[in-house]
C-alpha cells in the first residue's frame, strides 16, 4: 500500500496542532484559574489598614524626598523603588509615606509602569503596602485610578478600593457603548 506524502504531512500537523492547541488552552485555562483564585482578600492587609491611624499621627519628623528600592530582581537590580516627598520610618520594615512615586523597573532599569499615591503605609517585610487617598497607575497604555489601593509586590497585585477608573486600548472602543 503505497501512502500519499502531502495527506501523512498533513494527517501530521493536524495532529501536532491539536496538541499545540490543548497545551495553549490549559495553559490559558491554568493563567485564568490562577488569576481568579490567587487573589489576596482584604485580610492579607488588615494589619496595615489597622496602623494606619497611628502611623499617620507619629509622622512628626519627616524625611524629605526619601528614595528607597523596595524590591528587586534575584539578581539584585532594582525591581521597585519608592520616591516619597515626606516619609516617616516607624520601625525596622514600617514606612509612613506622603507623595508617594513607586517605579516599577524592567530588568534593564527602563521604567515599566508608575503609580503615584497621596499616602501610602508600606510594610517592606511583606513587600505589601496600604493607601487610602487618590491613586493613579500607569503601566504601557494601561491608566487606573481611584481612591485606597492595597498593592503586594511579590504577588504583583494591586487592587484599587473605590472611585476606580480604568482606561486601556486592550478592549475594542466599540465594547459597551450604546449604537
Amino acid at each position: 500500500m503505497r501512502l500519499n506524502k502531502p495527506i501523512i504531512l498533513l494527517f501530521a500537523c493536524l495532529t501536532m496542532g491539536q496538541a499545540f492547541a490543548a497545551d495553549s488552552a490549559e495553559s490559558i485555562e491554568a493563567r485564568a484559574t490562577r488569576w481568579l483564585t490567587n487573589r489576596l482578600t482584604v485580610a492579607a492587609w488588615q494589619g496595615l489598614v489597622d496602623k494606619w491611624d497611628d502611623s499617620k499621627a507619629e509622622m512628626t519628623a519627616p524625611i524629605e524626598n526619601l528614595s528607597l528600592p523596595v524590591d528587586q530582581y534575584p539578581d539584585g537590580r532594582k525591581r521597585i523603588v519608592l520616591l516619597a516627598r515626606r516619609a516617616q520610618i516607624l520601625s525596622k520594615s514600617l514606612i509612613f509615606a506622603e507623595s508617594v512615586r513607586l517605579e516599577m523597573l524592567s530588568p534593564e532599569g527602563k521604567s515599566e509602569g508608575v503609580v503615584l499615591a497621596e499616602d501610602c503605609l508600606l510594610d517592606q517585610s511583606t513587600k505589601r503596602g496600604y493607601c487610602r487617598g487618590l491613586v493613579d497607575v500607569t503601566k504601557g497604555a494601561d491608566h487606573i485610578k481611584g481612591r485606597g489601593m492595597m498593592f503586594a509586590a511579590d504577588d504583583k497585585f494591586i487592587k484599587i478600593l473605590s472611585e476606580s477608573e480604568i482606561r486601556t486600548k486592550r478592549i475594542p472602543s466599540r465594547v459597551g457603548r450604546l449604537p
